[in-house]
């Protein structure tokens, strides 16, 4: 599956076997060992571990989702997060 659309990004956020969150965004933000991340609609293939985080979500529909990781990977491949 490929999402193409500039604007928006594909973002499923899952906790085990179940979709805490899934839907169209505008960003995605969260902390690994480095720092503070954000993740932008069109962006490369990435890949890193996050620990003691919040994953935030800007849908599409200007809410913000934060969900609460203690330890997770966030990767995005084809503008799917």
């Amino acid at each position: 599956m490929v999402f193409t659309n500039p604007k928006l990004m594909h973002v499923r956020i899952n906790r085990g076997t179940d979709v805490v969150w899934e839907g169209e965004a505008h960003s995605l933000s969260a902390t690994n060992a480095v720092g503070p991340f954000d993740i932008l609609p069109m962006h490369a293939s990435f890949l890193t571990f996050v620990e003691n985080t919040t994953i935030t979500v800007e849908s599409a529909h200007e809410e913000n989702i934060a969900v609460p990781c203690m330890e997770g990977i966030v990767h995005v491949v084809n503008n799917i997060a």
